[in-house]
């Protein structure tokens, strides 16, 4: 059995500010070459609202040069009502689950 104070110390990293290269925070798009940028599919765009993030996404929605204006619209609209959909079920469950776990006596 080895001695606990023997063990080598916890190792850490530590990020010293003002280290990273400027060129690559900036432009980092560019250092992808031909590979598409995500953000600007539509695919993606409303996978990522509907299966990741819901209303939390629409900032992206509202980037994206693929939706039109009244397209932003309906789909900020519809992805609203469905997080509201989700988080009113979440809510349904979990009441539903306390419920169920401590019940109430009859005329109690």
């Amino acid at each position: 059995m080895s001695d606990p104070d023997s063990s080598p110390p916890p190792r850490s990293i530590v990020i010293a500010p003002g280290r990273v290269n400027v060129r690559q925070a900036t432009n980092s798009d560019q250092d992808h070459g031909d590979r598409p940028n995500l953000s600007q599919s539509r695919t993606m765009v409303l996978a990522t609202l509907f299966l990741v993030t819901g209303a939390l996404g629409l900032p992206l929605l509202w980037r994206s040069d693929q939706f039109g204006r009244r397209e932003r619209w309906a789909w900020a609209l519809i992805v609203t009502l469905y997080t509201a959909i989700l988080i009113a079920g979440m809510i349904y469950l979990v009441r539903y689950s306390v419920r169920q776990a401590f019940p109430v006596p009859p005329g109690g």
